[in-house]
């Protein structure tokens, strides 16, 4: 078997020779059958390794040739898309150009529209205005017209007021105390009835005895009498204690709910403006007086209606008691109380005497003020008067020393205002406070005083220059 396996094999190296030229050792042609087997396995193992290794070159190949053209393609990718990101870039540029202008442009119009915006809405706004203008100042021209016809109306009831009461007062000296009583009385009916708003009815009382000037009555219970005083001063007897009989019989008779005591022109002595104090009548229903000295018509209508809104409230008091009459413990306790006072009446006495003095005082110094008003008045007037001859006829009160010492004055003062002001003073009113004392001597005059004053204080320093 060996045999015939070394014959194959010798002939197999033999054909091998011949076609393809291989010429094999000797020792290669003598291998037994188990060394031409392992030859054999050798030699496949080495075709398999020549063939892997082939395998590999090629897929080697193959893969270069792969890569080559992969990098040439991404090379190619690269070059494009540079291109394009060039292109694109390009494009960016132009259009950040034109987004550029497109905003200019924008910001131009919108600066355009705001300005014709606001043209329009400052004319809209304007033409608003300018009606609202026109009626509020229509309307206020109304209202100042209105205005000045009610001041001009004012004034004239004012003007005639005042000369009724120049009037009055200048007849009052002259006229006697009837006469003034029944002025007094018709002024003050008249403020009452303004007062209650004319729901009263005013009964003049002046010619009853014991009855006061007038009695008022309202609708609602209101029953008072008013003593009213012309005079000054008020006389404590004649006035004031006549004042306070009267009312003692008024209230034992239960005429009356209040009173009051007005003077219109003095205070009353003894008691201030203002002063209220009750009395008691028979059933002990409190009787309100009051003392009023007027200096204004609205101070008498106020103390009316003080008066009816006390004697209301005392009304109430007295029906919240039950109206009862006063018990006779305490009306005799009154008795005792004003027999007391007559016994002994320095107790009760409030510095009357010293109220007196001081009111006496007051008088003086208020006669002492008008006789100071009115030589004020006439001094003032005595110079206003004098000013006016001195603009008129300066040559009337020309003294040659005095006036030489005022011009000297006056030439001072335009001095001064040069060196001040670096220049001389073009009118009267560049003196400033000075100007009525300049006004007296004359600009003309003074300017032509400055310029001979000038002369010579230049003339007198040439001649001393001259010396020297």
């Amino acid at each position: 078997m060996s045999s015939t396996a070394q014959e194959i094999w010798k002939q197999m190296l033999s054909t091998l020779a011949k076609e393809c030229n291989f010429v094999a050792s000797q020792n290669v042609v003598d291998l037994n059958a188990c060394d031409i087997g392992l030859l054999i396995c050798l030699g496949e193992k080495a075709l398999n390794c020549m063939e892997r290794t082939n395998l590999d070159e090629s897929l080697r190949v193959q893969l270069n040739a792969k890569d080559d053209s992969m990098q040439k393609a991404i090379e190619v990718m690269m070059t494009k898309n540079d291109e394009r990101i060039a292109a694109l870039h390009s494009e960016n540029e132009k259009l950040l150009t034109r987004c550029k202008i497109l905003e200019k442009n924008c910001t131009e119009q919108k600066e355009i529209m705001k300005l014709h915006i606001r043209g329009e809405i400052e004319e809209e706004i304007f033409g608003r205005c300018k009606e609202t203008y026109e009626i509020v100042v229509n309307s206020l021209n109304d209202q100042i017209k209105t205005l000045q016809n009610a001041c001009d109306d004012a004034k004239h009831d004012r003007a005639n007021t005042q000369a009724k009461y120049d009037a009055l007062n200048e007849k009052l000296p002259h006229m006697n105390m009837v006469a003034m009583g029944n002025i007094g009385e018709e002024f003050v009916e008249d403020l009452t009835r303004q007062a209650f708003n004319y729901e009263c009815e005013i009964v003049s009382k002046s010619q009853d005895p014991h009855c006061m000037d007038i009695r008022i009555n309202t609708p609602d219970g209101f029953n008072a009498n008013l003593e009213i005083k012309s005079a000054d001063p008020v006389q404590t007897v004649r006035d004031v204690q006549k004042f306070h009989r009267d009312l003692h019989e008024l209230i034992d008779r239960s005429e009356i709910n209040a009173s009051a005591l007005i003077s219109l022109k003095a205070p009353i002595p003894n008691y201030k403006s203002g002063t209220l104090c009750f009395k008691t009548n028979s059933v002990g229903l409190k009787i309100p007086i009051l003392y009023i000295h007027v200096t204004s018509p609205d101070i008498l209508k106020h103390s009316l209606n003080l008066l009816k809104e006390v004697q209301n409230l005392c009304r109430l008091e007295h029906e919240a008691r039950g109206c009862e009459a006063m018990p006779v413990e305490v009306k005799k306790y009154h008795d005792e109380k004003n027999i007391f006072k007559k016994i002994i009446p320095e107790l009760f006495q409030q510095n009357t005497d010293e109220e007196e003095q001081l009111s006496m005082q007051l008088d003086h110094l208020k006669r002492v003020k008008e006789i100071s008003e009115n030589r004020l008045a006439k001094l003032q007037l005595a110079r206003q008067l004098k000013a006016t001859l001195q603009d008129n006829i300066s040559w009337l009160f020309d003294n040659p020393t005095t006036h030489s010492t005022k011009l000297d004055r006056a030439i001072i003062i335009w001095e001064t205002y040069k060196n001040t002001n670096k220049k001389d003073p073009a009118n009267l009113t560049a003196f400033g406070t000075d100007e009525p004392f300049i006004k007296n001597i004359g600009y003309a005059k003074l300017k032509e005083a400055v310029r001979e004053k000038r002369k010579r204080d230049k003339g007198e320093f040439d001649e001393l220059t001259a010396k020297r």
